[in-house]
């Protein structure tokens, strides 16, 4: 069990490079429903505040990237990303608000490492197939 992410009474977690579902009980067995493949690598699974997107990292382009999944649909995850500075997206660090998510990644601005925060703004959540986005540097959070 690693990188839990609780929403109400929602719980993802990783395990073996995927990413699980269960609901939180007190006491009694929680079972745990498979999101994801293991061809990935997923890290940071982070539920949507409304609970029907989940938005992870994976490697399945060999860099490591934002997807994004609608768990009321069936259709597979929707890449969100294409960060092409290092290996990628270094981290999801979540949702902020309801169509926006905060993540780190290299910056290509400079010559040295350099990891910022991001947003990404999602335009069209209703259209996940080809979802408008926009990705921003976060400089001030005041």
């Amino acid at each position: 069990l690693r990188m839990p992410h609780l929403v109400k009474n929602q719980l993802v977690f990783c395990s073996q490079g995927n990413a699980f579902l269960t609901t939180y009980k007190k006491s009694g067995p929680m079972p745990a429903i498979k999101l994801t493949t293991t061809v990935g690598n997923v890290l940071d699974p982070r539920l949507h505040p409304n609970l029907r997107y989940l938005a992870y990292t994976a490697t399945y382009a060999k860099r490591r990237d934002i997807y994004l999944l609608d768990l009321q649909g069936g259709s597979p995850a929707v890449r969100l990303t294409y960060w092409d500075t290092g290996a990628g997206v270094d981290g999801l660090i979540g949702w902020w608000g309801e169509s926006s998510l905060v993540f780190r990644a290299l910056s290509n601005q400079v010559s040295l490492p350099d990891y910022r925060l991001y947003v990404l703004h999602l335009e069209d959540m209703g259209t996940l197939a080809t979802p408008n986005r926009r990705i921003e540097q976060l400089e001030d959070l005041t």
